[in-house]
C-alpha cells in the first residue's frame, strides 16, 4: 500500500493489514455463515451417535456415560423410542443449535469492536 493509512488502521505486529477493503480491521463473524456451520456440525455429531446408537448400542451407552464422568445413566435413554418423537428432537436441537450460533457471532461482533 502507498501512500498515508486512514486512522482507523489496525494492523499486526509486524505491520501487515489485518483485513483489507473493509471498514473494521478486526476480525469479524458472519452471524449467518457462523449459525449454519454450527448447525451443520451438531447434526454431523447427532447423526454420529443415532447410527451408533442402532449400529453398537453397547458402544453408544459407553460414549453416553462418559459425558457423566462414567455415571451409570443407561436408565435415563429410552429403550426403543419413537421415530417422530426422534426426529422432532433433532429439529428442536439443529434450531436450538442455529439460534445460539447466530447470537453468538452478533454478540462477538458488537463487543469485538
Amino acid at each position: 500500500m502507498v501512500g498515508k493509512r486512514p486512522g482507523n488502521w489496525k494492523s499486526r505486529p509486524d505491520g501487515l493489514p489485518l483485513a483489507v477493503g473493509r471498514t473494521y480491521y478486526g476480525f469479524m463473524l458472519r452471524p449467518l455463515a457462523f449459525a449454519n456451520a454450527i448447525a451443520v456440525t451438531t447434526l454431523v455429531l447427532a447423526l454420529f451417535l443415532l447410527a451408533l446408537r442402532v449400529a453398537s448400542p453397547s458402544a453408544f451407552t459407553f460414549f453416553f456415560n462418559a459425558q457423566f464422568f462414567g455415571a451409570d445413566v443407561r436408565s435415563l435413554l429410552p429403550s426403543d423410542p419413537p421415530l417422530w418423537k426422534v426426529a422432532a428432537e433433532l429439529v428442536a436441537l439443529l434450531a436450538g443449535a442455529w439460534g445460539i450460533g447466530y447470537l453468538w457471532a452478533i454478540l462477538y461482533n458488537r463487543w469485538a469492536k
